[in-house]
């Protein structure tokens, strides 16, 4: 019997994240790069209207 294949999510989105897709985060969690960029991108807005901007249209 051969051993199932290894089956990660993201941690942010919590959708399957293929290992051949996948990234690694700084805590060494499998993510998807788009979900990364994403709360990067929110975690760095200095104010609420920034963040909802990005929320919104997904501009940086």
């Amino acid at each position: 019997m051969s051993p199932s294949p290894v089956r990660t999510c993201c941690w942010i989105c919590g959708r399957a994240c293929p290992l051949e897709n996948c990234k690694i985060d700084e805590h060494g969690l499998a993510v998807h790069e788009e979900c990364y960029v994403a709360r990067v991108v929110l975690k760095s807005a200095t104010n609420p209207s920034q963040k909802n901007r990005v929320l919104e249209t997904g501009d940086e």
